[in-house]
């Protein structure tokens, strides 16, 4: 994703995350980004033999700030760019004193 593009995506609140913490609803905070995997655990995860592992550590952190627990895993280059394709926003606070807000 260009530079252009991430300047483009809207902000959304912490706030606004923690409302979709569903399998049919699935958004994620890492690194200053929002994530909506719906279509990941819908499509290509929960049906993969293997994958159950993943699935069900991405269950758990749906509605959650996760970047430091994904920190702490060894990714992938090939699967953190594969992430871009879920990024929907930047992360904001709620407050109107914060410069990104």
């Amino acid at each position: 994703m260009s530079k252009n593009r991430r300047k483009n995506l809207p902000l959304i609140t912490p706030e606004e995350v923690r409302k979709h913490n569903k399998e049919s609803d699935g958004w994620f905070i890492y690194d200053g980004g929002v994530y909506n995997v719906t279509p990941h655990l819908l499509n290509e995860v929960k049906d993969s033999p293997g994958r159950t592992s993943t699935y069900l550590a991405i269950l758990r952190i749906l509605g959650t700030d996760c970047t430091e627990e994904m920190k702490e895993i060894d990714h992938t280059d090939r699967a953190m760019a594969q992430m871009e394709q879920f990024k929907i926003g930047l992360v904001c606070c709620s407050c109107d004193s914060h410069p990104l807000c």
